[in-house]
């Protein structure tokens, strides 16, 4: 019997179904073949009016959803398994079928391609783990090796609801703790792209803040793509055209989820006190956002017009002092000049007597009296003299 005669004989199985205005959409289950259903149908305002249980009779009956165009396949190496891990500790983040019901049927490969890229975000944080972030512990896959969920360590709550609750909690820590995992994440070369108080989670126990859903995570400079935050918390010119990953996107929802818990109680909520609405509340922080920006903006500004400046005083003063350098470099060769010239003018004076006793020879002059005894004996002494009681007269 075929799959979808089996679900005619009404076999499905109700697994999950929301209402979205007068829509109700639900996925389904076989008890006797593998896969889901997807089928929805019109609801009226009357409270008391309720669908029938039998989808067949729905506006769209139950249609089988081809979840090889849906979710990655499970690839030993590149994606850790965490199929036999204990799952009583863990949580199982699956692909948001009700969601994305538009794009169930055709070619729904993007829905595919955010689960793969969550996949290798997170495989790229669990080797780089930090105590702010969300453990990863791997993927389950079924016996298609198809991936059904990814799991990650169970917190016990998040930060909206932490405070939806009217709980008490150490609101630096909270801010701190988010504020060093995104720092972690942007030191990876990444930006998380959807910071929201639903998307930070809470060990209440250990008054732990970490971030966490990765889908959105992308690398910084690439294009933005299938995902570009949640309105409210993300940047404006984030979802238009062309906008290329930023940590500006990061830093944004930041600041939105500041505001947002400080004016919410600052972790110690008054029973019975009324705060200030959400869209209020990311309003204002996103006005002193823009403040906050056009002053770092001018600062940057300033800063920039200061390098510039100390940058054209440093040329000057190499300028100023390669033509000392150079002058002085004049001046000892001009003092050299002088120094040679003036050591030429100065002849030995035994050499200017033999060129002069030279020139005259040439010319047929007879050397003096003076320069013949001298080349005859160059130091002649006095001759001996006889006492003269010793002198002998020659006889007459």
């Amino acid at each position: 019997m075929a799959p979808q005669a089996a679900a005619r004989s009404n076999d499905l199985i109700l697994q999950k179904s929301r209402i979205s205005g007068p829509t109700k959409r639900a996925l389904f289950r076989s008890k006797k073949y593998p896969g889901l259903w997807y089928a929805e149908t019109q609801i009226s305002d009357d409270d008391n009016s309720k669908p029938d249980p039998n989808p067949y009779t729905w506006d769209i009956p139950p249609r089988k959803i081809n979840l090889s165009n849906a979710r990655p396949t499970y690839k030993k190496g590149a994606m850790t398994s965490a199929k036999y891990a204990t799952k009583g500790h863990l949580y199982a983040k699956q692909m948001d079928y009700l969601r994305y019901y538009r794009e169930l049927f055709g070619q729904p490969y993007w829905i595919k391609d955010i689960m793969t890229r969550e996949i290798a975000n997170c495989e790229v944080l669990r080797k780089n783990p930090h105590p702010n972030i969300c453990r990863y512990a791997g993927v389950n896959y079924g016996m298609d090796q198809g991936i059904t969920a990814l799991l990650f360590r169970r917190y016990d709550t998040t930060l909206w609801d932490l405070i939806v609750e009217s709980r008490v909690f150490d609101a630096e820590k909270c801010i701190q703790g988010i504020r060093k995992g995104i720092q972690h994440i942007h030191s990876l070369g990444y930006v998380h792209c959807d910071i929201k108080p639903p998307n930070i989670f809470v060990d209440t126990r250990t008054q732990s803040f970490v971030v966490g859903d990765f889908d959105s995570m992308q690398k910084q400079g690439a294009g933005l793509k299938y995902k570009c935050g949640t309105d409210g918390w993300a940047l404006d010119k984030a979802g238009k055209s062309g906008y290329m990953v930023n940590v500006e996107q990061d830093w944004f929802g930041f600041d939105m989820v500041s505001a947002w818990v400080r004016e919410k109680g600052n972790g110690k909520p008054v029973p019975g006190k009324e705060y200030a609405k959400t869209d209020d509340i990311l309003a204002r922080a996103k006005r002193a956002y823009e403040v906050k920006r056009q002053a770092e903006k001018l600062r940057k500004q300033t800063e920039d017009l200061k390098k510039k400046a100390e940058k054209v005083r440093r040329q000057e003063e190499v300028k100023r002092s390669v033509k000392e350098k150079a002058d002085a470099v004049r001046k000892v060769q001009a003092a050299r000049k002088v120094l040679v010239t003036e050591k030429a003018k100065i002849i030995p004076k035994a050499e200017a007597l033999e060129k002069i006793e030279a020139a005259k020879k040439a010319v047929g002059v007879k050397p003096t009296y003076a320069n013949v005894v001298a080349k005859r004996d160059p130091e002649p002494t006095k001759k001996p003299q006889v006492p003269k009681k010793l002198r002998v007269q020659p006889p007459s």
